[in-house]
């Protein structure tokens, strides 16, 4: 709702506000839209509508530079192709564009919208086999009543207006007794859900760990090799967030349910063992 706030408001050419406002949405983007929101799509989709809208603003700015705000356009709209989503993004196309028509410097070569195209291929291919998974937690929570409206979550027609984000945030309806979601009422089908999710997105993590440690084995390593080590490191990083958000997510949803914190905290401590290893420390637990 802050970042609708700041895109309806007059531009401000001041470096202080455009530093603040850029920060904003840069959090919004890091919290929220870099990670699988399959069936929240619309709701992160319409986060990145209002970057790229409130970009389009500034760059009429005659003080501002165009070409770096075409950058920044570029990566948002590559960052929100690298996101998992149900429907959200086939308009990505037709978005880009009518941006274009307002500022062409935007993905402007053929190998710009390929790397779109590349990254929407590589998130369907990475995350498309935990789809099932998100599914079976949005089922708990429906049989749990605690399931988010979809009406307050759905974007649509490419217009980010469309998201009742006072609603969302203010939870009346909720507060009301109208309404179960939000309120940490998750019980045991919706923490086994998330678990199962959270579980299968570590399982992920640990194997590309174990390839990386067994590829890192070698000898001296060629320039593929190097570049095969590269990507499973970031696959490695990406899971291991993923799967903490996914815990936090369920937490915040059955904060009562104390199988959930045990397998979050097993999680964490895996992550610690890891890095200790990483850094040449013995295992937590462990004794020289």
């Amino acid at each position: 709702r802050h970042l609708e706030a700041v895109v309806e408001s007059s531009v401000d050419d001041d470096n202080a506000s455009v530093a603040s406002a850029r920060k904003a949405f840069h959090d919004a983007i890091s919290f929220v839209g870099r990670g699988s929101h399959r069936n929240e799509d619309g709701a992160v989709a319409a986060i990145y509508r209002l970057h790229v809208k409130y970009l389009l603003r500034l760059s009429a700015s005659t003080a501002s530079s165009t070409s770096s705000i075409a950058e920044e356009i570029s990566a948002s709209y590559l960052f929100r192709a690298e996101c998992p989503m149900k429907e959200e993004n086939d308009t990505l196309s037709d978005e880009i564009m009518s941006t274009k028509q307002v500022l062409k410097e935007v993905l402007s070569t053929a190998e710009d919208m390929r790397k779109i195209d590349d990254a929407r291929i590589q998130a369907s291919k990475t995350l498309g086999s935990f789809a099932n998974l998100e599914d079976g937690v949005e089922v708990a929570m429906a049989e749990e009543y605690i399931k988010i409206p979809h009406n307050l979550v759905v974007g649509g027609d490419n217009d980010e207006s469309a998201v009742n984000w006072n609603e969302l945030l203010s939870g009346h309806a909720a507060i009301e007794g109208k309404e179960r979601y939000l309120l940490g009422y998750g019980a045991a089908s919706t923490s086994a859900a998330f678990a199962k999710y959270a579980g299968a997105l570590s399982n992920r993590a640990r194997k590309a760990d174990n390839n990386l440690s067994q590829g890192m084995s070698g000898e001296k390593k060629d320039d593929e090799a190097k570049s095969e080590e590269e990507e499973l490191k970031n696959e490695k990083d990406m899971f291991n967030s993923l799967a903490i958000s996914v815990y936090e997510r369920g937490l915040s949803e059955c904060p009562t349910v104390e199988s959930l914190w045990v397998s979050y905290l097993q999680c964490m401590f895996r992550l610690v063992d890891q890095d200790r290893q990483a850094a040449g420390c013995i295992p937590l637990g462990q004794s020289r």
